[in-house]
């Protein structure tokens, strides 16, 4: 189970949570600006709740299980902030879809879909969408695979990094040939999220892709596509990760060195026990490990 951050951490947190899938991490250091900015507003959002602070703890019991009486005092107030938007702040309506998501309440499905329709105009409407979509991929179910799509036919660049996550949570391999589309365009932070999604299904028509993305100018897309070989490839893409070791990007070498261990070809125990000497501590550590298991070389 996911740890229960306190409100205004969370806003933080899911914010830069679609950043990152599995062992792939996407920096997203051009948001960093816009995260501040948008903090600042949702604290301040929070705070005119906190004179009432039965609802967080309406909100909090629901975090803590998910009880028909709990469950149906959370979907209350997310029926309250649509019939009312300045009902209740961003964070506690995030908060709540969360739990919706995770723990696959099908009775929070119909108000997902609404939020994923509400005017990016409203205040921190784009915040509570991007949560709204990536819930409703981990609830999957009837429906979703077919929302996720409609959604993506309508957004842009910026929302479609969301449903891409969410695709890959939906585990539906009807996901697969809208994520191979969404990994050839031309957004880098989108095609990084679609691969590390399509890291999920292991579909050979992914690959050529996946080797295009190896020599993307992207750091984050190199670690997609290595991301999907790590989990993905077989003996033959060996060589594939073993140039993948020389990458400047520490990620990207990390997740080629746990795709070598994961093949687990002795060709590749050379590189790896020159890789206890990388500058980064976790490739190293990972490297090592592998490099016992090699022996001497």
């Amino acid at each position: 189970m996911r740890p229960r951050w306190a409100p205004a951490l969370l806003f933080g947190a899911l914010t830069v949570a679609p950043c990152f899938y599995g062992v792939w991490v996407n920096r997203c250091s051009e948001e960093k600006g816009k995260l501040i900015s948008e903090g600042q507003e949702t604290d301040h959002a929070m705070r005119l709740d906190e004179d009432d602070p039965a609802v967080w703890e309406d909100v909090r019991a629901f975090q803590k299980a998910q009880t028909p009486g709990s469950t149906r005092k959370a979907l209350r107030l997310l029926d309250e902030k649509l019939q009312n938007w300045d009902s209740h702040p961003a964070g506690l309506i995030t908060s709540i879809l969360d739990v919706v998501g995770e723990h696959r309440i099908n009775a929070g499905r119909t108000h997902l879909v609404r939020f994923l329709y509400i005017d990016d105009r409203l205040k921190g409407a784009n915040f509570i969408k991007d949560t709204a979509c990536l819930a409703l991929g981990e609830l999957g179910g009837a429906g979703a695979f077919q929302e996720l799509q409609k959604l993506a036919r309508q957004s842009s660049d910026e929302p479609l990094a969301s449903i891409a996550t969410a695709l890959g949570a939906l585990g539906d391999p009807r996901s697969i040939p809208l994520l191979e589309d969404l990994a050839m365009r031309p957004d880098a932070q989108l095609r990084a999220r679609a691969l590390s999604s399509l890291a999920k299904y292991c579909s050979p028509t992914s690959q050529d892709e996946v080797i295009r993305a190896m020599m993307d100018q992207d750091d984050d897309v190199r670690n997609g596509a290595v991301f999907w070989l790590s989990r993905c490839g077989g003996t033959r893409d060996a060589q594939v990760l073993m140039d993948r070791l020389e990458d400047p990007d520490p990620l990207v070498r990390m997740n080629a060195v746990k795709g070598l261990i994961r093949i687990g070809t002795s060709i590749a125990c050379k590189k790896l026990n020159d890789l206890v000497q990388d500058p980064d501590l976790s490739v190293r550590e990972i490297a090592a490990d592998y490099a016992r298991i090699c022996g001497p070389h």
